[in-house]
């Protein structure tokens, strides 16, 4: 909580013309001159005050530098009309019109951008519909030639049963017209049921004997295919096998090269610190390193 400073002033307590001041009566001076503070100033009072003068300082320093922006503010725009200030009428108005002009232009490039947004969606929105009448199209498709297939597969069922019907009603004609009034008609019936599980017989014997010719060729061609297989595999680990020997021989030359050139080296190089007992240069001097 801050405190107010209250100054003690003399001249505002005794006044010459009071009539209540008796002159013999001796008055005592004040403790307190004018222009210091009223109370006992304490550390506590002291860190109080500080804490008052730094906002206040706060808030002028604020306040200053809102007075300054407002300044800046003015100043663009006073540069910004200062133009115009000078000026004549006609000028102006041809500068209104410019301007007029401009916006304008800006609001129609604006209603521009709307349409063509506008434009867009609608394109969107067609494109949608186009996909969604393409999926119902081709869902009504699917439909219809599952029933296409369904109508087939009936007629094929009553294409068999009428082939049934016509074997069964060839049969009964046969039988008639080879049927005398002596004939017996069990063993003729019985005739036909046995040349038809003839041919039914003979039928099966084909078709099994083309079903092994069949497995035959096919186990023929597997193992074909397999020895191809084999012996493709045998080419391609040699052909393996005889570049990973040339990439052996070249690393081998390489590093053959490369101690060559090391020793030659190792020849050539001056000692700085020659020992006696320096064996390797001794060696590679009488050629006893290969």
């Amino acid at each position: 909580m801050a405190y107010t400073e209250y100054y003690y002033d003399s001249d505002y307590l005794f006044d010459e013309d009071d009539d209540d001041v008796v002159e013999e009566e001796q008055v005592q001076e004040p403790k307190y001159v004018r222009g210091e503070p009223f109370f006992l100033e304490t550390p506590e009072s002291q860190e109080r005050m500080k804490e008052v003068r730094r906002r206040l300082l706060q808030s002028t320093i604020q306040s200053n530098e809102a007075n300054r922006n407002r300044i800046k503010q003015a100043k663009k725009y006073i540069a910004a009309i200062q133009p115009k200030l000078t000026m004549s009428k006609d000028e102006l108005r041809e500068k209104i019109e410019e301007q007029k002009k401009i916006r304008q232009g800006l609001l129609h490039s604006k209603n521009l951008k709307m349409m063509e947004m506008k434009m867009k969606k609608e394109i969107e929105d067609q494109e949608v519909s186009i996909e969604n009448s393409k999926r119902n199209f081709f869902c009504a498709e699917r439909k219809e030639n599952l029933e296409i297939q369904e109508r087939r597969y009936q007629i094929k069922s009553m294409e068999n049963a009428l082939t049934t019907l016509n074997a069964e009603k060839r049969a009964w004609k046969s039988i008639s017209e080879n049927t005398t009034p002596d004939a017996d008609l069990g063993e003729l019936i019985s005739q036909q049921h046995e040349a038809n599980d003839l041919t039914i017989e003979q039928i099966k014997y084909y078709s099994q004997l083309i079903q092994k010719r069949l497995t035959d060729a096919q186990s023929k061609f597997d193992d074909a295919r397999f020895y191809i297989f084999k012996q493709l595999q045998i080419h391609d680990d040699a052909s393996a096998a005889a570049e990973k020997q040339k990439q052996l021989q070249k690393e081998k030359e390489a590093i053959r090269r490369f101690e060559e050139l090391r020793l030659e080296e190792a020849a050539c190089r001056p000692r700085l610190n020659a020992r006696k007992n320096d064996l390797f240069h001794d060696n590679v001097l009488h050629g006893n390193i290969n």
